[in-house]
């Protein structure tokens, strides 16, 4: 009977040991999960410093951030001309007042109602390779061609001066 109680004990202190053990590996994955979702944590507050600095001091930083705020206004801006072509090749622009993608030509905005600018329209062409660049919406027409087909601007080809 002693060997039955031994045996029982020695299963019983074996149960508990892997249920400790399984409790540690649970902490242990838990720790380990924690730690990256706290770096990202920094790495967000880190940015939002950067992102309120460069919001209060762009006009006037120190010396150590000047490399690095006239990168990020070199980004802006290559991301305004993106967007810009964007919008040339979509037919669209910016509401002025809500910045919605309207349609090129609208009159008003069909998100908030403001009335939309007017298109500037440019009367100088270019010659390109396969025959006039209209400036006004950047059709390209045919040598020859008095009005765009596009948008309807007079044509007129450069002189070779």
């Amino acid at each position: 009977m002693a060997f039955f109680e031994q045996m029982s004990q020695k299963l019983s202190q074996t149960g508990r040991d892997a249920v400790r053990k399984t409790k540690d590996m649970t902490e242990l994955m838990k720790l380990n999960n924690a730690i990256p979702e706290e770096q990202r944590k920094i790495e967000a507050n880190y940015r939002e410093i950067g992102k309120i600095y460069y919001e209060n001091f762009a006009d006037n930083p120190d010396l150590v951030f000047q490399n690095y705020i006239e990168k990020i206004r070199q980004s802006e801006a290559a991301i305004l001309k993106m967007k810009s072509v964007i919008q040339q090749l979509k037919g669209t622009v910016s509401c002025p007042a809500c910045g919605s993608e309207q349609p090129s030509g609208s009159a008003f905005c069909n998100n908030c109602g403001a009335k939309m600018p007017k298109p500037e329209i440019q009367m100088e062409h270019s010659l390109t390779e396969d025959g006039i660049a209209c400036k006004a919406c950047g059709a390209v027409m045919r040598e020859g061609m008095a009005f765009c087909t596009n948008c309807g601007a007079k044509l007129e080809a450069e002189s070779d001066t």
